[in-house]
């Protein structure tokens, strides 16, 4: 396939996402039918234009039910959108051979590449995909993560439901939690406590080694600082791991909405002080 109609497949697949992608659009088109790696003034630069191109126009052919390709559009434009905008700031993508193919023609950043887009086109909670193209865009520049612990973090992100990236956005902002651990002032029987429903998700979150009882940050340990039963634990009590940490920071998962976070934290209960 020539460069010129993979790259107007990919402009294609991007323009399919505007639903949810919206004002990234214009900043991905220019990110994929620009001349790539200009703007980074690095030979990485190319190459990462050149994944896009390739990987984009390949899953742009690919059958695919029509909401798939909206979210999939969406989550490649919010990867296009935001590797662009690393360039412009000066960072430089990385150079471990992350681009470099193999003998099928491959690289690292190809399989990862399609994997956020698999992801982004079964992700029904369509808030998620915005977040699977960002954790995409970040790995591009992480030369610290190796190839099997970035489809590790795909894989974990792909199956997160959105709530639970919500607890982790709480967990890594601290600022809601702070709310939270001060509500009940001196008397812990006041303290905000996970809903069953919602315990039954961090559990799962601590299953993923993502949070624990442990101090932020901590290597993951099963039955050292962790926890079972998230319904009887404070959230104030809760901290992300050092994995859960990353998976935060490359999924850019500051930037969930405040008000997602604070309906997430409306859901908490308060355990009832004894007369």
């Amino acid at each position: 396939m020539a460069a010129d109609e993979k790259t107007c497949l990919a402009i294609e697949l991007i323009n399919g996402g505007t639903e949810l992608a919206g004002s990234v659009i214009g900043g991905a088109i220019g990110s994929v039918g620009g001349p790539g790696g200009i703007v980074g003034g690095e030979a990485a630069g190319v190459a990462a234009t050149r994944v896009l191109r390739r990987v984009g126009a390949e899953v742009h052919q690919r059958l695919l039910a029509p909401r798939q390709r909206v979210r999939v559009g969406a989550a490649y434009a919010f990867a296009a959108d935001a590797i662009s905008a690393q360039l412009v700031a000066g960072y430089r993508p990385r150079t471990d051979g992350f681009f470099e193919d193999d003998p099928t023609g491959r690289s690292p950043a190809d399989e990862l590449l399609e994997g956020v887009l698999s992801a982004a086109a079964d992700a029904y909670e369509e808030r998620k995909v915005r977040f699977l193209g960002w954790l995409y865009a970040s790995l591009a520049f992480a030369d610290d993560v190796s190839r099997p612990y970035a489809n590790l973090m795909i894989s974990q992100a792909e199956h997160l439901r959105f709530r639970q990236l919500c607890v982790l956005a709480i967990l890594g902002e601290r600022d809601d939690t702070t709310r939270v651990a001060t509500a009940a002032g001196d008397d812990p029987a006041q303290e905000l406590r996970f809903s069953d429903d919602l315990g039954l998700e961090v559990d799962e979150l601590e299953r993923f080694g993502l949070v624990g009882g442990g101090a932020r940050g901590d290597t993951y340990k099963r039955g050292g600082a962790t926890f079972v039963d998230a319904g009887s634990l404070s959230i104030s009590q809760l901290n992300l791991t050092g994995p859960g940490e990353r998976l935060f920071e490359l999924m850019n998962l500051g930037r969930i909405a405040h008000e997602a976070r604070l309906a997430l934290l409306d859901e908490l209960v308060p355990t009832v002080s004894p007369e």
